[in-house]
Parts: C-alpha cells; sequence; structure tokens
C-alpha cells in the first residue's frame, strides 16, 4: 500500500467500476481487497476513522492491485460527507456520525465492488430500473437495505443477466467470504454497526483464498481442496498440482501467482501496511513453464536446505526451485516443499 506515487500508474476506483472492472485478471482484485483491508487496519491503529470518503479517492494499480490512497479524498481528521451509496443506513439515516463501523461498511463495500467489478451490494432486482428515485435511494441505502445474495424476502435478488459477474464470483467465494459479506450486510449490523466484520477478519480471510486461488486459462477460478486434480466447471480443461507449501498447518497449491504474506510468516506485531506485503510468490523457472519456483520478494536473505542436505542462502529476488524436500527459513517461520502424494 503506497501513497503519494504518480496517480498517472494508477487507475480510480470509480472509474474501474464504471468500466466493468477492467483489471489485469481476478487475482489483482483479490490483491487489492487485501490491500484496502490493511489500509483500514492502520487508519484504526492510529486511532482515526473516515470523516469525509470519495471513491476517486482510492486508486489501483491494474496489474498488481497496489492501493493509493489519496489523501485529500479521504478525511480522517475533520467533518466531510459520506457518499450515500457507501454510507452505512444509519449514517444516511442521521442516527449516527462516522466512526470504525461506518468504516467497515465501506470497506464491506469496497470489497464487493473490486471483486464483482463494480455492482453495488444493495442493487438488485428491486432496483433495476433506469432511474432511481429519491424514494428507492431511501429505501435501498437506509430504510429497508438488503443484500442481494441474502434477501430472505426474494425482493432484492441479483439479476440473473444483469448481475452475471457477480454470480459468477459469488459462486466461487469461500464460504468464509460469503459470510462476512452477508454479516456486513445484515439487519443486525444496520441496528448494531459493531457487529460487522473487521478489516483484520477480511484480511485473513482474503489471504487465505489468495493462497488457495487456483485460476484457469477461461478465467474462472476453481475451488481448492485436500487433492491434486481439479477439473474446471467452465472450460473441462483439468489441472493438477503437484507440489504444495506447508507453512502453519496449512498447504498452499504450488500454483503460479500465489504468495505468501508476511503476516504468515513473522510472528513478531507488525504495522498493517507491511501485513499485507508478499513475502513470496509462485512463479515460472526458467523456460520451461512447467518447472515452478518461489521467488523470494522480501528484504530478508533466506536460509535454504536443499534436498541434498545442502544450506544455501537465498537473496531478494532470487528463486528457490519446487522440489519435494526443500525447507526454507522465512521470517521466523519454517516452510517445507512438499509433493502432493506425499502429504
Amino acid at each position: 500500500m503506497t501513497e503519494n506515487r504518480n496517480t498517472n500508474e494508477y487507475m480510480e476506483l470509480r472509474e474501474l467500476f464504471r468500466s466493468g472492472g477492467n483489471l489485469s485478471s481476478f487475482r489483482t482484485a483479490v490483491d487489492g481487497a487485501v490491500g484496502l483491508s490493511a489500509y483500514f487496519t492502520e487508519l484504526h491503529e492510529k486511532g482515526e476513522c473516515i470523516q469525509g470518503f470519495h471513491p476517486s479517492g482510492v486508486g489501483i494499480m491494474k496489474n498488481t492491485g497496489e492501493i493509493r490512497i489519496d489523501p485529500k479524498l479521504i478525511k480522517t481528521r475533520e467533518e466531510g460527507s459520506l457518499p450515500i451509496r457507501y454510507a452505512p443506513p444509519e449514517i444516511n439515516l442521521g442516527v449516527a456520525k462516522p466512526g470504525e463501523g461506518s468504516d467497515r461498511y465501506i470497506l464491506a463495500v469496497l470489497i464487493f465492488q473490486l471483486l464483482t467489478g463494480g455492482d453495488h451490494p444493495l442493487h438488485g432486482s428491486r432496483y433495476m430500473g433506469p432511474v432511481m428515485t429519491k424514494r428507492m435511494k431511501e429505501m435501498c441505502y437506509g430504510l429497508d437495505p438488503e443484500f442481494i445474495f441474502s434477501d430472505s424476502t426474494g425482493r432484492n435478488l441479483p439479476d440473473p443477466k444483469i448481475h452475471v459477474k457477480a454470480i459468477a464470483i459469488w459462486n466461487i467465494l469461500p464460504g468464509e467470504i460469503r459470510d462476512l459479506f452477508a454479516r456486513a450486510f445484515s439487519r443486525e449490523a444496520v441496528l448494531n454497526p459493531e457487529k460487522r466484520p473487521d478489516e483484520k477478519e477480511w484480511n485473513r480471510s482474503l489471504v487465505a483464498f489468495q493462497n488457495h486461488m487456483i485460476p484457469c486459462q477461461c478465467g474462472n477460478i476453481l475451488k481448492d481442496g485436500a487433492g491434486e486434480s481439479f477439473t474446471c466447471t467452465a472450460c473441462g480443461k483439468g489441472h493438477q498440482i503437484t507440489h504444495r507449501i506447508k507453512i502453519n498447518g496449512d498447504a498452499i497449491p504450488v500454483v503460479r501467482g500465489n504468495r505468501i504474506y508476511r503476516s504468515q510468516v513473522r510472528h513478531e506485531s507488525l504495522p498493517a501496511a507491511d501485513e499485507a506485503r508478499p513475502e513470496a510468490i509462485i512463479v515460472v523457472s526458467g523456460s520451461d513453464h512447467n518447472k515452478m519456483g518461489l521467488r523470494n520478494v522480501s528484504e530478508d536473505t533466506w536460509k535454504v536446505l536443499t534436498t541434498k542436505g545442502i544450506t544455501k542462502d537465498v537473496g531478494k529476488g532470487e528463486v528457490v526451485p519446487i522440489k519435494s524436500g526443500i525447507k526454507i527459513r522465512c521470517g521466523d517461520t519454517d516452510i517445507e516443499i512438499a509433493a502432493t502424494d506425499q502429504q
């Protein structure tokens, strides 16, 4: 997460949502969501909350998902305004003031829009008319909000012709993330903003999702499981997971682009912005696209124990080949590469 970088390198979220979420990949959207959760964590650690907000104040790098926050448009110390689309019902109804509860609503809306390409979590079939009247806005954003994927009344469900991407993404999201959205936009959270998921819950769940992401060439995202073979439900292509990275009781599939975050390998207290930084990324190793490696993208030198029992130093930018039995001291944690048939 970076501030005060050249804005030409980033795309405003407002423009991104208008264009239908044209990022380089769905993984990039998840990276952006991780960065947003880290920003809100950092904000609350400093005892601040958002007093004024505009979506043009948040930018994302289209190829990496790196988030940029413009402090001029994200006011944290002075009175401002929260647009009706991003303010929680209690703010729109005038019964509460901005605080951590409203921040967590803003965060949930932004994450939902990032993952779905711009769809608003309350804009279901009930509000699909050509123009939202003032009364419709009052109902949607204040008096009668209904999350499109947990509407018990059936009045505000997603439209299968309009919400095509949102429905597809919802179906591949882990249950843990779907539960976070349901909590964030529940009627209970309208009455009790403290019931909304906090930024650390979002961060943990999004990092776990990123760890286990298996993208298909057709654009579909496959759900990871304990096995080693997967078939894409969209195009029928088969996928083979030959190795996994064992870390803290987890087994991350070796898939190009999957990464290990700093928060997973460092047990000391870290600034929120540092927790969201990758420590290692799985990459193609050499000219053979079937050979994978784990690239050190941290500032530290790893201690690597090879399969021959030799200890080697691996610095920033260097790659450890994916071979069963290799052990790596990464941060203050030992990780191990293992073949799927040996787990």
